[in-house]
């Protein structure tokens, strides 16, 4: 039997967070001094569920199910974006998800430095037809209404008929009619 090969990672010093005591108090979800961080939910999980090989959308939804639940997912994702994290699942994100927030982030930056656009005051035509809109469409919920409380009128009809029906009917068949 041929050995097992050995997964070699770069970009971290450690596979993944090592197992920690649960959370006390939130002093504790700060960032250790060894970049771990304390009380995270992986840390009794299968450190290969958070590095998945390419295809293998089961250890990665497992992963990101994992870090769902974790009291320091946002810490841990941070820590990620903050050491540029080029492989494996931080923080509920794959490698590839972590490069969306920065882009997102400089995007933002770029949108709020741009003036804000001018208000525009609908034209008087504008509003004319927004509130032609409205009647017709306060016009079509009323008809709506109307037709409900017909059918509804009818269905209850229906029901007293038929219950009406079988009275009857129970009535001939205790006197013997036939």
């Amino acid at each position: 039997m041929a050995p097992t090969p050995v997964r070699r990672l770069t970009g971290t010093i450690t596979p993944h967070l090592t197992d920690r005591p649960a959370v006390a108090t939130i002093a504790d979800l700060r960032t250790a001094s060894d970049g771990d961080l304390r009380g995270a939910a992986c840390t009794t999980a299968d450190p290969d569920l958070f590095f998945p090989e390419d295809g293998d959308t089961w250890s990665e939804r497992r992963a990101k199910m994992i870090c769902a639940g974790c009291p320091v997912r946002a810490m841990c994702l941070a820590g990620a974006l903050d050491r540029s994290e080029p492989y494996g699942i931080f923080g509920g994100l794959s490698a590839e998800e972590r490069g969306m927030p920065k882009r997102k982030n400089t995007d933002d930056a770029a949108r709020s430095a741009r003036p804000a656009p001018a208000a525009v005051e609908p034209s008087a035509e504008a509003v004319e037809a927004m509130h032609r809109v409205h009647a017709f469409v306060e016009e079509l919920t009323e008809q709506v209404r109307r037709q409900r409380a017909v059918l509804d009128s009818r269905r209850e009809q229906d029901r007293k008929a038929a219950g009406l029906a079988t009275t009857v009917h129970s009535a001939d068949d205790s006197a013997g009619v036939a």
